[in-house]
């Protein structure tokens, strides 16, 4: 009984659309139906109509996710040591709304007069707050969105370390508010070029641009590669500098979870993220763990609730897994700035919230995890880090090739393939009746739980080792 939308496109203009909406329901359904039908029986025969599809209402769908990313090994951050915490890297999330007065972004000159839909310069953690055509400047009680951007970058302006600081703790954000009011259901404008330019308008933005966008929202019903997935790679294909990062859907523990991915994270150059098992509280919630989310088996293995691939055409999705059951991140609460850690320490999954955090479980969780570490793999070509680690046998001439190499403006792309190429398989995931093998790159996985450990090196904690080719291809020198 979901209110839909219509939306077709115009052979002559792509970025044309004609939306018609079908309105509430109120004692006028056989009116509304027969009214609707005729309009689109009538656009059918247009020669200039592309297509007609339906649109869905759509849903939304972390200390532990850092070290757990980074090495494996608990509370050890070895590229945090290094200094690669997302700084200098601006990360655009489109969501329910954010809580900018919580303490992991609040920022005491903007505690009265937040700006919105233009540029802010001088806020250390909100770079715009962009809240046309539909947003309405506020997230809900422990809201969807606030948890995400949490996930991502929540850093207390001191930069104290606590229970919801993100995994790219240095990076910051450009929000777009979709969500109005409390259902957490989302409002999205036709074109989702609008969605993506969210950080990258350069008369709001004129010396920062967001290349990654957090997207923990889509479809439980349309699986198909529909308008927005071609839109989403329209744009990535016009801007190789920019990568979607979408949320692949909660739908794998139907009974027929396979294809389950849904729209837009079946577009083709974005990455599509699952959501494996987190640690710690996350593997002992007790009962009322156990009925809401299943069994829990640790790290390596993915969520049950996962949405598995292949998409209607064939491609395997999701891309790559990260951390997403369950998590804790920072918890909206309006009209309470500064709201924080509970003093009474952090709260048991079983309780759910507490003051200024909130546990959450879902591909949602799992894709900002992903962009924030994105925003590290990006730290590390735009800010050279790669040149810190050359080999000690590479002659002077050879340094001083490599240390004129700039990578100020790494591809989507490129991040994506680093991500892609270091995760590590899952062992299996549990689906009610006990743990399933998993097998590498099949349709729940594809190519496993992201790892920095495996994708970037760092001298004494990585277990990648790197090829670079100087001048000429027989000049090849190793990261050890």
């Amino acid at each position: 009984d979901n209110d839909e939308t219509t939306t077709t496109s115009s052979s002559t203009n792509k970025n044309r659309f004609m939306t018609l909406t079908r309105l509430p329901r109120r004692g006028y359904e056989y009116t509304d139906a027969v009214c609707t039908l005729v309009v689109v029986a009538s656009l059918m025969v247009s020669p200039q109509i592309c297509s007609i599809q339906t649109r869905d209402v759509l849903k939304p769908m972390n200390t532990h996710a850092s070290w757990m990313v980074q090495s494996g090994v608990e509370n050890v951050r070895p590229f945090f040591d290094a200094g690669l915490k997302g700084n200098g890297v601006l990360v655009a999330v489109s969501d329910s709304g954010l809580d900018y007065e919580n303490c992991y972004f609040q920022d005491d000159n903007f505690d009265v007069d937040m700006v919105f839909d233009e540029y802010i310069p001088d806020h250390y953690k909100v770079k715009e707050y962009n809240t046309l055509p539909f947003g309405d400047k506020y997230d809900y009680e422990y809201g969807h969105g606030t948890h995400v951007v949490g996930s991502i970058c929540g850093n207390t302006k001191d930069g104290t370390f606590g229970m919801a600081t993100g995994v790219a703790p240095e990076a910051q954000v450009a929000f777009m508010d979709l969500g109005v009011g409390t259902t957490g259901s989302l409002r999205l404008p036709n074109s989702m070029e609008q969605v993506c330019i969210t950080g990258r308008r350069s008369s709001i933005l004129p010396t920062q641009k967001a290349k990654l966008h957090s997207a923990s929202w889509g479809s439980a019903t349309d699986k198909s590669y529909n308008t927005q997935a071609k839109q989403m790679d329209e744009y990535m294909y016009q801007n190789d500098d920019f990568l979607m990062l979408i949320a692949a859907g909660n739908d794998g523990y139907s009974s027929d979870h396979i294809g389950t991915v849904g729209a837009p994270a079946t577009s083709k150059n974005c990455l599509a993220v699952g959501a494996s098992h987190s640690y710690g509280d996350g593997l002992d919630g007790g009962l009322l763990s156990l009925r809401l989310f299943g069994f829990q088996l640790g790290p390596n293995h993915l969520a049950d609730f996962s949405s598995r691939g292949p998409t209607q055409d064939g491609r395997n999705k999701p891309d790559l897994c990260a951390p997403g059951k369950h998590i804790l991140s920072a918890g909206a609460q309006p009209n309470r700035p500064g709201s924080c850690d509970p003093s009474s320490g952090r709260p048991s999954l079983k309780e759910g919230s507490a003051d200024g955090v909130t546990w959450m479980a879902g591909t949602s969780m799992a894709t900002p995890i992903t962009a924030g570490h994105a925003a590290i793999v990006r730290q590390y070509f735009t800010q050279g880090f790669y040149n810190d680690y050359l080999p000690s046998n590479i002659s002077n001439a050879t340094t001083t090739t490599m240390n004129t190499i700039t990578h100020k403006n790494p591809s989507g792309a490129l991040v994506k393939a680093v991500l892609m190429n270091g995760a590590q398989y899952l062992e299996g995931v549990g689906d009610g009746n006990g743990p399933q093998t998993l097998n590498p790159y099949d349709v729940h996985q594809n190519y496993g739980r992201i790892s920095l450990a495996d994708s970037l090196y760092l001298p004494g904690y990585s277990r990648v080792q790197v090829s670079v080719s100087v001048g000429s291809c027989s000049d090849w020198y190793y990261y050890q």
